[in-house]
């Protein structure tokens, strides 16, 4: 810097030439040591997260979506994913889902919805149906698979009847695969849960018809 300033000296021999050439190297050397100390900010300043608390948040916030839990659920006060009301908004200044999903290298191709052929709902349906339909409480109509999907990692299907009734049929309390009607507690939290994230068929599929008596 001084060897330049020495040549701009020489180049501009009257007073106001020198006050000129100096403004500008001074101007080029802040410039210089304010590009040095910038630093890029970590992602808990884009998210606005101002305190520890905040940054367990937005650690757990991670962890359910790389466990493809969606944000209404983790934002959704009584919800088993509940974390706190704060993800919509660490969300959205960090790009929404997709932005979210880049940062933790997430491709597409892995935040798909598991699709039938992926997890073996419709057999595992079936065999349930048609072992309780040995039972006293078997059920009396047909009942079709209209949606797979899973939670916490436990495939489950979504039947209904002809009357339009719906279970959630799955391994979904921890005691073995069951049924829970959708008015029941574990359909509503299994429901809220994967809302948006289940794969649907284009067509029913009967997967129990009840002996004929």
């Amino acid at each position: 810097m001084l060897t330049e300033l020495v040549i701009n000296v020489n180049k501009h021999t009257n007073t106001q030439g020198l006050k000129h050439v100096s403004t500008r190297v001074l101007e080029a050397e802040l410039e210089s040591r304010k590009s040095a100390t910038q630093r890029a900010q970590t992602v808990y300043e884009r998210a606005g997260c101002l305190e520890e608390t905040h940054c367990e948040q937005l650690d757990m916030f991670f962890d359910g979506i790389s466990r493809d839990v969606s944000i209404t659920a983790m934002s959704t006060r009584g919800n088993p994913e509940f974390i706190s009301g704060n993800v919509k908004n660490y969300a959205r200044k960090l790009g929404n889902l997709t932005g979210v999903r880049e940062i933790l290298g997430i491709s597409p191709v892995t935040a798909t919805v598991p699709t039938p052929t992926s997890i073996d709902v419709p057999e595992m349906v079936t065999k349930y149906l048609s072992e309780r339909g040995q039972t006293s409480s078997a059920f009396r109509t047909q009942m079709f698979l209209v949606e797979v999907g899973t939670h916490k990692g436990n495939p489950f299907g979504i039947v209904v009847k002809p009357n339009g009734s719906r279970y959630a049929i799955g391994n979904l309390v921890g005691k073995g695969v069951q049924a829970f009607k959708q008015t029941s507690r574990p359909y509503k939290n299994v429901d809220k849960a994967t809302k948006g994230h289940r794969a649907k068929f284009g067509n029913s599929v009967v997967v129990y018809t009840p002996a004929e008596e």
